[in-house]
């Protein structure tokens, strides 16, 4: 009598199929030859293991497949420069974008809006804050901020609060109005808050004053 097409392909091939009887894998011709084709012709649609070409066992067709366990990625300090840069036009999308009004972009903003060398304005944001209190601060009026990010002066005033408490800012008033503080200086070095762990913000708080941070 001739053997089935689809065990004569699996022999051909070197099919091995789960014998729960012995408890381990044997050839599909041995056990189509203990009991019967069609039970052999069954065993070939259990799951197998893409490498060995093996049927698997009862145990191991059901246990679903694992997921490899992610982690999150150490960043190493590496400046995002070059291709990879952000540039101030993502303010301008902002304006039409609602997945780009956040505090996240806000942060973004006053960090580009920060003390650079020479510039001038009213806080002395760089001469009194930067040069002389070391301080990397941001002067913009809330009602300014809101126009450039497109959104409304309370959407502005509830990211504020959102980033100074989870401590990626600190607000200081000049006169009557707010100056935003985004990091500080030492040496030659700019440290932004967002950059610092528990640890370094308490010891921020010791060289500089001011309540727990």
């Amino acid at each position: 009598m001739a053997m089935n097409r689809e065990i004569q392909e699996a022999c051909k091939l070197g099919v091995y199929v789960y014998d729960e009887k012995l408890k381990r894998n044997v050839h599909i011709f041995q056990f189509a030859s203990f009991y019967g084709e069609e039970a052999a012709i069954q065993q070939l649609h259990v799951p197998r293991s893409p490498k060995t070409n093996e049927a698997l066992s009862g145990a191991e067709s059901s246990e679903p497949a694992r997921k490899k366990i992610l982690k999150p990625v150490k960043f190493k300090g590496n400046f995002i420069g070059g291709k990879k840069a952000i540039k101030d036009l993502i303010f301008e999308r902002a304006r039409g974008s609602r997945a780009l009004q956040n505090a996240t972009t806000l942060l973004l903003y006053l960090i580009q809006h920060s003390a650079w060398q020479g510039k001038r304005d009213k806080h002395k944001t760089y001469n009194h804050w930067y040069g002389k209190k070391k301080m990397i601060v941001a002067s913009r009026s809330q009602e300014q901020i809101a126009i450039d990010l497109g959104v409304s002066v309370r959407s502005v005033q509830r990211w504020l609060d959102a980033l100074e408490k989870d401590k990626l800012i600190r607000r200081d008033i000049e006169g009557r109005e707010n100056v935003y503080i985004v990091g500080v200086v030492a040496g030659d070095r700019e440290h932004y808050f967002y950059e610092m762990d528990k640890a370094m913000l308490i010891g921020i708080e010791e060289n500089y004053g001011g309540d727990e941070y």
